[in-house]
């Protein structure tokens, strides 16, 4: 199983922006994943053609099972 954080974010034109943090780990709690999207939005280092990153919108752990197919 593999697991993603996907950090959603709304900009400063009302667009959603979304981050995705690949290879989680799966006992993330919701305290540290609001910590981190805190310190997204202090740092006010992302800009692109939506805007910079205003408020924090949602946030998920994303479960991958991958099952193998033998050719």
């Amino acid at each position: 199983m593999e697991y993603t954080i996907k950090l959603t974010f709304i900009t400063t034109y009302g667009d959603t922006y979304t981050i995705t943090i690949p290879k989680a780990n799966s006992s993330v709690t919701s305290s540290e994943v609001d910590d981190a999207m805190e310190t997204i939005l202090a740092a006010n280092s992302f800009y692109g053609s939506k805007g910079y990153l205003a408020e924090k919108s949602s946030a998920a752990l994303v479960t991958t099972v991958m099952d193998e197919i033998e050719l």
